[in-house]
């Protein structure tokens, strides 16, 4: 400790060289804890910008995701969304034919799963589906046969059809959040998804209008897969 001539008994006397060495250690220890310091916020300022570059990303790819929507020669729309993200949920509002990113939307997809917005997916939507167990869209033309109209859930199993079976299906996937009921939109081969060509009765998110919905491919035309095709039509209840 240091010599303190005022105060022998309370600090012993060291030498003079042993005092120099003490301090330019401390000095070494401060000028380090220094560098530290300023690598700690160096690295925080690159996470920063990490992030933030990564949301710009994110809110970009979540921008312009409708292609397109034909009107068929039958009355229905032929809408065409890119739902090949991840980690972004492509939303649809029917009502105004655009992709919606606030509160007010109808049916959502991210890549194979489908969700509305209802139940575990939004606690606000009033949304929901009913499987029409009808494989002809223009057979489906009042939403009265739907009784039912269920809310999405937070277990929704992968659908893996009867090509994995046993501790494989058990392990492919995770359960999602989602409809449960429009699971099994599609049939399931290995490495490609074909369409079921099931009907559902979507419900809007405000509970006030129907539509019926048929998913028509999974692909684009280069063969890039979550490009979904879907038929829909607003019908009476």
């Amino acid at each position: 400790m240091f010599y303190n001539r005022d105060n022998a008994n309370f600090f012993p006397q060291i030498g003079e060289k042993k005092l120099i060495d003490l301090l330019f250690i401390i000095i070494l220890f401060i000028i380090n804890c220094a560098r530290v310091n300023e690598a700690e916020n160096t690295d925080l300022v690159a996470l920063k910008k990490f992030i933030y570059t990564d949301y710009l990303a994110q809110e970009a790819a979540k921008k312009n995701l409708v292609i397109s929507n034909t009107v068929r020669s039958e009355g229905q729309i032929e809408t065409v969304i890119n739902a090949s993200n991840f980690d972004i949920v492509a939303r649809y509002d029917f009502g105004a034919r655009v992709q919606s990113n606030d509160t007010i939307w109808d049916i959502g997809f991210e890549r194979f799963k489908i969700s509305t917005n209802s139940g575990a997916t939004s606690s606000i939507g009033q949304s929901g589906a009913c499987d029409t167990l009808s494989k002809t869209f223009t057979s489906i033309t009042n939403a009265s046969i739907c009784s039912t109209f269920l809310v999405d859930t937070s277990n929704v199993q992968v659908n893996v059809g009867s090509n994995i079976s046993g501790s494989q299906a058990a392990t492919f996937g995770l359960p999602y959040t989602g409809s449960p009921v429009m699971r099994d939109w599609y049939d399931y081969k290995i490495g490609e998804l074909t369409p079921s060509n099931k009907v559902y009765i979507v419900r809007s998110s405000d509970s006030f209008n129907y539509y019926k919905v048929q998913i028509r491919g999974y692909y684009n035309s280069a063969g890039t897969s979550g490009y979904i095709t879907f038929w829909w039509k607003q019908i009476p209840f």
